[in-house]
């Protein structure tokens, strides 16, 4: 995911964490921890503010280190 606001940067996250509300994409982040919230695929909490988002691919992993897996290889091959 690529935050679109906030902060911005770009994140993979669970599946669960995202929501569209009023046509706009949004994706749940944790205020603290959020590494190890996202390795663990936590269930979203009511603390935890949505941000505006866009996906940046449709892939979708079954863990967090498969898909860091797979864009570490994207990575060293587009580096070449």
């Amino acid at each position: 995911m690529e935050f679109t606001e906030g902060n911005g940067g770009v994140a993979a996250v669970p599946v669960s964490w995202l929501l569209e509300i009023g046509g706009q994409l949004k994706c749940y982040w944790p205020k603290t921890n959020a590494n190890k919230a996202v390795r663990k695929q936590a269930s979203v909490r009511a603390d935890w503010q949505p941000f505006a988002a866009r996906k940046l691919s449709e892939k979708i992993y079954a863990s967090f280190d498969s898909a860091l897996q797979k864009k570490v290889k994207e990575a060293m091959f587009t580096s070449v």
